[in-house]
């Protein structure tokens, strides 16, 4: 079972340059990016047991009620 999925990047380096060329008229950036990503994974053990108020019940017994569990 997939409760969720999602992640996130952070920016732990950034360097940019800036190369001109004179006789061309050209010029050229370079960018360097850095990023760390990071996410969280659960287990379907791990929210079964858990109640929940706005369900009125557990995870478990809510996906139970409507035949979700396998």
């Amino acid at each position: 079972m997939v409760i969720g999925n999602d992640g996130s990047e952070i920016e732990t380096y950034h360097h940019k340059e800036v190369i001109e060329e004179v006789e061309s008229s050209r010029t050229t950036v370079v960018q360097r990016t850095e990023t760390m990503l990071f996410g969280i994974g659960l287990t379907s053990s791990a929210i079964f047991g858990l109640h929940f108020d706005i369900l009125g019940c557990t995870v478990r017994e809510h996906l139970e009620k409507y035949n979700a569990v396998v």
